[in-house]
């Protein structure tokens, strides 16, 4: 990257049309778990403790600054919410377990909100519709949602309208 020194993994990305790479992520403390909106105008990673958002034309912008991991970033297609995990107990003032939760960043409110109070570290790999509106993710947590049971892996739907949804699916 034209002299640039880089460290461990880091999050690139590499324009079709001109062949421009541009790094993302900050060269000393790397980027993981790249998630590219549909139209390719924004990028989300993880560093760390941190979640970033980089845009087409305005950069890159952190989302989050936990006081612990914060991991695997999802991106909707329209780039209008990004869903992650996190067990950072600052992201969220009623966040004190220590467990990883499910967090949502909504680009119209420039907002974090947690969506689920997990009794579980094994909070994961969410996956966010086209237009934001639901986020679907793993936990073996046995609080998600009524009549779940702990230690089995689920796979849960979260709902803007309805909030969360389970599912009988073991992962």
């Amino acid at each position: 990257m034209g002299g640039q020194t880089t460290y461990g993994l880091n999050a690139y990305v590499v324009s079709r049309v001109t062949g421009v790479v541009t790094l993302l992520s900050d060269p000393i403390r790397g980027g993981s778990a790249p998630a590219i909106s549909g139209d390719g105008a924004f990028v989300t990673h993880a560093s760390g403790s941190d979640v970033y958002l980089w845009r087409r034309g305005g950069g890159t912008h952190r989302l989050t600054h936990g006081n612990a991991s914060s991991v695997t970033p999802a991106i909707s297609s329209d780039g209008s919410t990004v869903g992650f995990t996190s067990s950072a107990s600052d992201l969220s003032p009623a966040d004190t377990n220590g467990n990883a939760a499910l967090f949502r960043w909504d680009r119209s409110t420039a907002t974090v909100t947690r969506l689920t109070d997990a009794d579980s570290p094994f909070t994961s790999l969410p996956s966010v519709s086209a237009g934001g509106t639901h986020i679907a993710f793993s936990s073996t947590a046995g609080n998600v949602v009524a009549g779940d049971g702990p230690g089995t892996g689920d796979v849960f739907v979260w709902d803007r309208s309805g909030g969360m949804m389970g599912s009988n699916w073991a992962v």
